[in-house]
């Protein structure tokens, strides 16, 4: 769905969210860092095998389907009749770092060279994954006590108790694993950087492109 719908905070306790909530995490940590940090929001292009990657399905019609009916605004690019992309609307960061200088490479720098650095608002976007997919895990057997949940006086809500529970289960069995490896059956590929990357990994359509410092009223989803 479009817009904000957890906000910083509730993404940091779930570890889940949508683009924008994602971006609300990621600028919330930059500023409290003493980084200035602004929301990007604009049409961007994907590859259509990327796109099947997310929801772990062969067919690009279903892919699209997929999109569509999660609110996203998106639309299926076709050449010769063959899905070849998605285009939507997208959510993601710009940070305002030391980026480049005599003495300074792509974030890297000896505090005592800032003077020499060229700032850069530089793009970050941690919504935008890929991903590897693995033999599930069976959890079906871990019942839910449902007698011990209620003999106790209990913070956590009964689905905070039932997931301690399954990854009680996988943690005990599968020591290599996560609950959401597990479960869903998939793992974000890791990818290990040495510097700030500069770019973007995907097509932008500039003339769409907004800035904003916070996110507007719009965009925000509200009971």
């Amino acid at each position: 769905m479009i817009g904000s719908l957890k906000g910083s905070q509730q993404t940091l306790y779930e570890k889940a969210g949508n683009d924008f909530d994602l971006a609300s995490l990621l600028i919330a940590l930059l500023r409290v860092s003493g980084i200035k940090a602004r929301y990007v929001y604009g049409e961007i292009i994907v590859p259509i095998d990327r796109v099947k990657g997310w929801f772990g399905v062969n067919d690009p019609w279903v892919a699209g389907n997929i999109l569509a009916t999660s609110g996203i605004p998106a639309r299926m690019l076709l050449v010769d009749g063959r899905p070849w992309g998605i285009r939507l609307e997208h959510c993601w960061v710009e940070a305002y770092i030391p980026y480049e200088g005599s003495k300074v490479y792509r974030g890297a720098y000896d505090p005592k060279d800032i003077g020499r650095a060229r700032w850069m608002w530089v793009p970050m976007d941690v919504s935008y994954k890929e991903y590897r997919y693995v033999e599930k895990i069976d959890v079906s057997g871990v019942s839910f006590n449902e007698d011990e949940y209620l003999d106790t006086l209990r913070d956590e809500s009964p689905f905070d108790y039932y997931f301690k529970e399954i990854e009680g289960f996988i943690k005990d069995n599968y020591p290599d694993s996560s609950v959401f490896h597990g479960v869903s059956g998939r793992v974000i590929k890791r990818v290990y950087l040495g510097y700030i990357p500069w770019g973007y990994p995907y097509k932008r359509l500039k003339d769409t492109v907004r800035r904003f410092a916070e996110i507007p009223d719009s965009y925000r989803h509200k009971v």
